[in-house]
């Protein structure tokens, strides 16, 4: 598309301009360009007066595919897209599983993390990485899929739902796997900076992530 085009040109001048107004101009556009292809893929619209976006009903998978693709074009709006895209309260319901399924297939299609930051220069690997490895989460996973929903997710009675869950889980795991090896192969080659960096990310991933021994308690 040459509006993804033009939009992945705007946001790489905007990482590297030193104009604040440029770069909050395209930020701006950056997030609410995030709730709109949001909005495709998980229906609903706007919680008016109220917070994100509310999950009513789970479009089509063509749907899903479209928004895929606009993120491939355009990898800068992946942490805005992450960022509001929304996961059901884990129940055993066709909303739920929905959800969850709809969740799993954008962490699995979308670009690798570490290929949506914002470029430093010039080649693939010269990327800019976040101060804090904290802030590196919304490019591995959707924020309202939190530790708490994946802990009830693996709790439930429910089998498939169980099942689910860890997916979710497996799939985090991935893409923080991925974006580590990433980083590591960036330039210059690992450093004690880049691996206190990395220590930093593996705390902040098992914050996120639920805790040993409900996993444990998980039956077959």
């Amino acid at each position: 598309s040459p509006f993804l085009v033009h939009l992945r040109t705007g946001f790489r001048r905007a990482a590297t301009s030193t104009s604040s107004s440029v770069s909050s101009s395209f930020t701006h556009l950056q997030h609410h360009l995030a709730r709109s292809i949001a909005s495709l893929t998980i229906g609903g619209g706007d919680k008016r007066g109220g917070r994100g976006i509310s999950a009513h009903y789970i479009t089509t998978i063509p749907a899903r595919a479209f928004v895929v693709h606009c993120i491939s074009q355009t990898p800068e709006l992946l942490s805005a897209f992450f960022r509001v895209v929304p996961t059901s309260e884990p129940k055993p319901t066709f909303r739920c599983m929905s959800s969850f399924a709809c969740i799993l297939h954008l962490m699995k299609e979308c670009p690798p993390s570490f290929y949506c930051l914002p470029p430093c220069g010039d080649g693939v690997f010269n990327r800019k990485l976040p101060p804090k490895a904290e802030e590196i989460m919304p490019y591995i996973v959707p924020m309202s899929t939190t530790k708490t929903i994946l802990s009830k997710g693996i709790q439930s009675t429910n089998a498939l739902l169980v099942s689910e869950a860890l997916k979710l889980i497996a799939a985090t795991i991935e893409r923080s796997r991925v974006f580590i090896e990433n980083v590591k192969s960036s330039p210059p080659h690992p450093t004690d900076k880049h691996n206190a960096y990395l220590s930093s990310f593996s705390d902040t991933l098992r914050r996120r992530l639920p805790d040993v021994q409900p996993l444990l308690a998980i039956r077959d």
